[in-house]
């Protein structure tokens, strides 16, 4: 299975101060808001442990699963 879904990245204020920049609070930062059935479907249930790679330009989402047997 193979779909493309579009979202954009918001912004929304960052309201904790960083270590580096402790005036920074409030500042807006990018975010994106995942939901959906689809996510479900392609094996991101509620509760799933989920790992991002970060590229240059390219976010790779993973669902982990469980290998206790």
């Amino acid at each position: 299975m193979c779909e493309q879904r579009y979202i954009k990245v918001n912004q929304i204020p960052y309201l904790y101060p960083l270590k580096d920049d402790p005036v920074g609070a409030g500042r807006p930062v990018p975010w994106i808001q995942m939901k959906g059935h689809w996510l479900d479907q392609a094996g991101f249930a509620i509760d799933t442990p989920v790992t991002v790679r970060v590229m240059e330009g390219c976010l790779v989402l993973t669902a982990e699963t469980s290998t206790d047997s």
